[in-house]
Order: structure tokens, then C-alpha cells, then sequence
């Protein structure tokens, strides 16, 4: 039996998680017949400037696969939410990862919710995570098997500890808590019946 595939395609939180998982990991999630590739691309945004869109980064990364992935774990839209309302960036990841399911009928995809940020400054914004989570929940409860929901356990109410100094990032901990949600997430798509 051939290896299942999965991309996770987002942002700068992506991006990090794969130089920690490098680093602390060597890559891996530890999960059999699974090979685990990230591309994340710092600033990427749903809408806009579409040399930073995820939109273009997905059509880059996929053109350098050598096949499409069984499933991707998209983690994006944090960008999106500091300049647009909760409903936009909803609207915007289903509308990306209905593309996605549109161009690789086969595939299967996982929304990953929008972390919180730490820090008084960004109560406002996460206020806003909760408000695009829950729409994001509701559009994958519509949704056939193929695109469904994935929360970051222990990430709802933001933590110093999760966090890089920016309080925007993850650290060490808080990669460890995407990691494992990462693994979860991952293991309930490729083994579920």
C-alpha cells in the first residue's frame, strides 16, 4: 500500500511549525504510511496582492509535487482577519478550499481554525478568531467528508507561554500544541472509514 500524502499548505505559522518540527523532530509526525510535506508562505493572504495570495503559493508548491496530496491541511486566514471582517475570511478559506477540492476531486481537505493572539492589544482580534472558527465549523458541517474542521487543542484562550515574543507567534509550546493537533487531525482523515 502506497504512502498517503498530505500537504499543509498555509501561512508563516506553517512555515515555523515545519522549522520546529526540523529541529525537534526531524520533520515527522511519527505516523504510519504517512509522508507529511508544509509549505507555508509569511504574510500569505486570501484576497489582494496576488503575488502574496495562497492562492498562487498553492498553484507554485503543486506544481512542484510530483502527484497531488490525498489530503491537505490548510491553515491560513489569520492575515486575511487583521484587515477584513470574520465573514470575509470565512467566505475567502471555503472559497479557496472549494477550489482546491474542485481541481483535485479525490482530495480531501482539513480547515484548520485561526489561532489567537497573545497580548491585551489583540483582544479585539480574538474576538474575531471566534466569530471566523464558528463559521468555519458551520461550512464544514455542510460540507461532504472531504473538507472538515480542526481546532488547535489548548490554543482557545492565549497563553505567554504559547507564544514567540511578537506575541503573534508560536513558540516551542505552542509549535508542540499545532503539532499535535496537526497529528490528530491528520490520523482522523487518513483512517477514517
Amino acid at each position: 500500500m502506497a504512502a498517503t500524502s498530505v500537504l499543509v499548505l498555509g501561512d508563516s505559522y506553517v512555515r515555523r511549525l515545519a522549522q520546529h518540527l526540523d529541529a525537534k523532530r526531524r520533520g515527522g509526525l511519527n505516523i504510519p504510511s504517512v509522508t507529511v510535506r508544509y509549505h507555508g508562505l509569511g504574510g500569505a493572504r486570501l484576497t489582494g496582492d496576488r503575488r502574496k495570495t495562497i492562492a498562487r503559493y498553492a498553484d507554485d508548491v503543486f506544481s512542484r509535487l510530483p502527484s497531488p496530496p490525498d489530503v491537505v491541511f490548510l491553515h491560513c486566514g489569520s492575515n486575511e482577519l487583521s484587515r477584513s471582517s470574520p465573514h470575509h475570511t470565512a467566505r475567502s478559506i471555503a472559497e479557496f478550499s472549494d477550489q482546491l477540492l474542485y481541481r483535485f476531486p479525490s482530495m480531501k481537505i482539513v480547515v484548520g481554525g485561526l489561532l489567537p493572539r497573545w497580548n491585551a492589544r489583540y483582544s479585539d482580534f480574538n474576538q474575531r478568531v471566534e466569530i471566523t472558527n464558528g463559521l468555519l465549523r458551520e461550512e464544514c458541517a455542510r460540507c461532504t467528508h472531504r473538507k472538515t474542521y480542526s481546532s488547535v487543542k489548548g490554543m482557545k484562550w492565549a497563553r505567554r507561554a504559547n507564544y514567540c515574543a511578537d506575541g503573534v507567534h508560536l513558540s516551542q509550546t505552542g509549535n508542540e500544541l499545532l503539532a499535535r493537533s496537526l497529528h490528530d487531525a491528520i490520523i482522523r482523515q487518513v483512517y477514517a472509514t
